[in-house]
Formats: C-alpha cells, sequence, structure tokens
C-alpha cells in the first residue's frame, strides 16, 4: 500500500508548489504558423486542364537547353551515396522521340547520348565505351542501370499532351509547405491529372500523374509509371523562370527509385521551336573513334578541306580524338600514298592496311565506321567511288558497321537515274599487272581493271554534301535537297 500513498502525495505538491508561485506548472500559450494561402487562385475543368496541356505540348516541335547537370547514385543496400561532379550539359529534342544529350567538363566530353527515336547510342571517352539498344525497355535487367534508356529523359524535360488512347482524371488537393527562411506556412492548392490507358476487359493502366499549381497552373510534379504500374521516374520542376521559350523551371529534379539514381538539372538556357536537323541526333563520328577510308577523298583530290577526309579534319577541330586506318586502295595505292601523307602532315594518326585486310578488321570489331568519298552519285543515291569501295560496303554491313559517304554536290547527277548507268572507265591492264614499273605476273595472263565500282544507296547511312545531308540517300531524298 506505500506505493499508493507516496502517488496520492503529488497532488497535493504540485497544489502547494502552484501557490507558491512556481512557474514550472503554469502553462504557456504559442501562435502556431497559420497556412497562408495563394492570393489568387484559378479553378478550371478537367477538359480545360487537358486542353491546355495538348495546346502546350503541340505548340513544341523541338527544344534545346543549356544546363548544369547534377548526378548522385544511392546503394541503399551498402549504405552508400556518390555524388558526382557536376557537368555542363547541352540538350536538344525533337517530337516525337528525337534526343541528343551531351555532358563536358571543362571541355572535356564526358557522354553523348544520341537517339533518332528508337535506337540510341552513348559514347563515354574516358572509359573507352560505347553502350548502344532501344530506346524502350522490353525486357528488365537484373542489373538496374542498364534498364535507363532515352525515354525516362523525354518524359522529364517536356510534360507531353495526351494520346487519343489515353484516358484521364482529375482530382483537386492541396499541399502544406513550409517556408523555413521567413517562418510561415503556405497552403498549395494542386489539381492532380491522372493518366492511364485501357487494358484488356475493364481494367486501366496508369501512366503518369501530373500536379499543377492553381495559382499558376503550371505543372511542379509528375510521377511515370511502368507498365506493371511500379513507380518509375519522379520529376520534380522548381523555380519556374521566363525564358525565350516562355515559362520554364530552372531547376528540374529526375529520381529513379529503382536504380537509386538522382539527376538535377540546373537550366541556364531554353529555347523552343528551333530547326534540328537529323544528322544532330545522330553520334557519327564518337569520340576516339577508328574511321576507315577507302581511296583519297582529301585536299590533294577534291581541293581545299577534302571531303571524306574533311569529316575527320572536323571531327579533330571539335576536339574528338580520332584515328584513320587507310585503305592502300590497289592497284595504284591512292590511300597508301596520298591519304596517309596527308593525314600524317596534319598530325591525325593514321594507319595503312591492305585491301584484303578490311574484312578482319571489321570482324574484330577494330573499325566504329566508314568514310568514302565519291565521284558520281546517281539520283537513287546508289554512288560511284574507287574500285574495292563496294566491297568495304558489303563487309561493312555484314559487321553492322555504318558506312557514309561524303562527296561534293557537283557530283550529284539528277539526270542518271541509278548506279547501273553510270559508266565505268576501264584502265590499262599494266596497273594490275605491274608494280613500280616491274610486271610480276606471267606475260601470257590478262586483267581486268575498272576504275570504279558502285555502291547502291541501300548500304549508304547517310550521304553529306555542303547543301546538307540525307540519311538514308535516295531519288526522293535528294530531289528535296535540290530544291
Amino acid at each position: 500500500m506505500t506505493p499508493l500513498r507516496r502517488f496520492a502525495c503529488v497532488p497535493a505538491l504540485a497544489l502547494s508548489m502552484l501557490l507558491a508561485g512556481c512557474s514550472y506548472f503554469i502553462p504557456t500559450k504559442r501562435h502556431l504558423p497559420v497556412p497562408k494561402t495563394p492570393t489568387s487562385i484559378q479553378t478550371v475543368a478537367p477538359e480545360e486542364l487537358v486542353k491546355r496541356l495538348n495546346a502546350n505540348w503541340d505548340a513544341m516541335n523541338t527544344l534545346t537547353a543549356t544546363v548544369e547537370i547534377y548526378a548522385t547514385q544511392t546503394r541503399t543496400a551498402e549504405g552508400t551515396a556518390t555524388d558526382y561532379p557536376s557537368c555542363r550539359g547541352y540538350i536538344l529534342m525533337r517530337k516525337p522521340k528525337m534526343l541528343r544529350v551531351a555532358g563536358t567538363y571543362f571541355g572535356v566530353k564526358l557522354f553523348d547520348m544520341a537517339s533518332n527515336g528508337s535506337q540510341f547510342k552513348v559514347v563515354i571517352p574516358s572509359k573507352d565505351l560505347v553502350i548502344e539498344g532501344a530506346n524502350t525497355v522490353r525486357e528488365k535487367s537484373a542489373n538496374q542501370l542498364e534498364n535507363l534508356r532515352p525515354d525516362f529523359f523525354l518524359d522529364a524535360i517536356a510534360v507531353r499532351g495526351l494520346d487519343e488512347d489515353n484516358e484521364y482524371m482529375v482530382a483537386s488537393d492541396s499541399e502544406t509547405v513550409e517556408d523555413a527562411a521567413n517562418k510561415h506556412l503556405y497552403i498549395e492548392p494542386e489539381y492532380v491529372l491522372s493518366v492511364m490507358r485501357p487494358k484488356i476487359g475493364r481494367e486501366i493502366q496508369p501512366i503518369r500523374t501530373v500536379t499543377f499549381h492553381r495559382d499558376d497552373m503550371l505543372p511542379y510534379e509528375q510521377y511515370v509509371y511502368d507498365k506493371d504500374g511500379a513507380l518509375e521516374t519522379q520529376i520534380n520542376y522548381s523555380n519556374y523562370q521566363t525564358f525565350s521559350a516562355g515559362k520554364y523551371p530552372s531547376k528540374v529534379t529526375i529520381k529513379r527509385p529503382q536504380e537509386g539514381i538522382q539527376i538535377v538539372l540546373s537550366v541556364e538556357r531554353v529555347d523552343e521551336n528551333v530547326k534540328l536537323d537529323d544528322s544532330q541526333f545522330d553520334e557519327k563520328i564518337p569520340d576516339g573513334a577508328t574511321i576507315l577510308t577507302h581511296c583519297n577523298a582529301g585536299a590533294l583530290a577534291t581541293g581545299g578541306y577534302g571531303t571524306a577526309l574533311g569529316v575527320v579534319r572536323a571531327a579533330r577541330e571539335s576536339g574528338k580524338r580520332v584515328r584513320v586506318v587507310a585503305c592502300e586502295t590497289r592497284p595504284l595505292l591512292q590511300g597508301a600514298r596520298l591519304t596517309a601523307w596527308e593525314l600524317a602532315r596534319d598530325g591525325i594518326d593514321v594507319t595503312v592496311v591492305t585491301d584484303s585486310m578490311v574484312g578482319q578488321l571489321l570482324r574484330r570489331r577494330a573499325i566504329d565506321l566508314v568514310v568514302v568519298g565519291a565521284d558520281r552519285i546517281a539520283r537513287s543515291g546508289d554512288a560511284a567511288n574507287k574500285i574495292g569501295t563496294y566491297a568495304v560496303a558489303c563487309l561493312a554491313e555484314v559487321h553492322g558497321v555504318p558506312f557514309y559517304v561524303a562527296a561534293p554536290w557537283s557530283t550529284v547527277d539528277l539526270a542518271c537515274p541509278n548506279g547501273d548507268t553510270i559508266p565505268i572507265e576501264q584502265r590499262s591492264e599494266a596497273e594490275v599487272l605491274s608494280f613500280a614499273g616491274v610486271r610480276v605476273a606471267p606475260d601470257d595472263v590478262h586483267a581486268e581493271n575498272p576504275a570504279f565500282d558502285v555502291t547502291p544507296a541501300r548500304l549508304i547511312a547517310a550521304l553529306f554534301t555542303e547543301r546538307g545531308e540525307v540519311s538514308p540517300p535516295s531519288e526522293r531524298s535528294l530531289l528535296a535537297l535540290a530544291c
């Protein structure tokens, strides 16, 4: 019974302390911050909200941006987070899905990602690494980093409109936000737009949700879901500013919870509807590339900057590290005598190989791309060049290596319908039967010596001229470039 008597003394003790003026038991009153509401709150019908979103999306065809990129990778199981040094970034986007993102650090290229809308390529020069694949993950990998694709970046840099088969609903909500600096609370009235796609039966599949602030009706948050309905990407838009493209967030935070990746874009400049052609979404000559050439298409053959070698020189002048493998080009050895001399004089790394070595080099993946010149290009896009070029093009196709032609517009003959109508010069047998003026073949044998062969347009990934690029070359694309 003693413990009960001891507790019973407590009220009496408290009363005596209060009567004695002890402040420990006197309650104090505090004023809690009262959440403030925006001075202006807009109200729109769901149909009007979607209409505005679609109008903004439809008005934009291209977007270019200069940003500072910050990246963090978190490994929860290990309890670690890695912050990577920031880099300068350049973003090009063209609807519907073409994207180019390049990052540099004090002028040195860290990465270059190019997507033509369906396939992408990422080049990381410091690791001598090239990653290629489809824009969208078809089967998820156990290595979460392999699931990163350009599509998640496209979702982040612009809030796209709804597709025709999408269904949607809009909910009104509010969020209380703390302004720690001014010790205030603010109420942010919101509209939450949920976008869905019908599935088999009566099911619907969530695609994304977009949250708008009702004071300015600008999006500030977007959640994107995968095909199983799991959260895939979380994007926050903040600190809207007025750029030449209009109102755009100066900070975009992209979170990928499944991979533990966070990317923050500090936006410095944004432009819309700048003309962007196809070539700007294709990393044709990546940093560190090895380029195969055939014959000579440099200044000695074409004058000035050169055509095929002009492409190499331009890549080097843009800061890219490139090396060249020059076919010797039998029987007159223009590659060994002329191409190698020009490149060595310019300080460009060049290696000479016999024409018969090309297949083995391509098979070993020692060649990244092929660039050749042309003596004549038919209206169909078929291109005539020094003998042996067609064989190189066939081998490049077999091994999945892009084959490009660089030539002046004067070589395009729109009056010539296709490669079959290009006349092929037959040169002297002596060029084949002799070497350095000494006959190496028996006296009683003959030789074929066509000066050129024709590469069909279907084997040419792109044609570069001073008027522009056609990719792939065809009668339609060449006629369009001629206008």
